[in-house]
């Protein structure tokens, strides 16, 4: 994925000068972090309730990121999305003026649920003991996030562990050439 990076006064649009230079580079260079198969997960609907956020969403995401799966539905009171990457999870409210964001760490989270209601799914994170949710999700988005954390979490635990054996044994390792120089 490329990164630009624009360095302009505080209040000047970034993020409109980000998307003047890129409507001329092909498409691939800036979707690194799988924002373009994201777009087929959301339903019609759900694009054109959060065309603010979707738009901007790429804009939120490091260059070290890869998504692994987004939702649309209100939070706090406005149409927000949820966006869950391979490093995080963050709701993004864009408005006219200005925008909201919450992001928690991936090893932060103590669990997130999909519930199933009759007019969506809502999606509840819950960190340190409180919560934070997203409602009337089209269905199947909220449960796809919860799947993708469980995996996400899955894949980290498990790389830490295989770091923690290799560790391990290079410790092991040095003793033993430490008992053998002594002998």
């Amino acid at each position: 994925m490329t990164e630009l990076r624009i360095e302009m006064p505080a209040g000047t649009k970034h993020f409109a000068v980000a998307d003047e230079i890129a409507r001329y580079l092909p498409e691939e260079v800036f979707d690194g972090c799988g924002l373009k198969n994201a777009v087929e997960w959301l339903s019609k609907v759900s694009k054109l309730a959060g065309w603010r956020e979707f738009r901007s969403v790429d804009h939120y995401l490091s260059s070290t990121e890869t998504l692994r799966a987004i939702g649309q539905g209100p939070w706090q009171g406005n149409q927000s999305m949820v966006v869950l990457s391979d490093e995080r999870l963050f709701f993004l409210t864009k408005g006219f003026v200005g925008a909201t964001s919450e992001e928690f760490s991936l090893t932060a989270i103590n669990s997130v649920v999909a519930k199933r209601r009759p007019i969506g799914e809502e999606l509840i994170v819950t960190v340190a003991g409180s919560t934070t949710s997203i409602s009337r999700m089209m269905h199947g988005q909220g449960d796809a996030i919860a799947r993708g954390f469980r995996k996400v979490r899955t894949n980290m635990k498990s790389s830490l562990s295989a770091e923690a054996s290799i560790e391990s044994a290079t410790s092991r390792a040095e003793e033993l050439a430490k008992f053998a120089s002594l002998h």
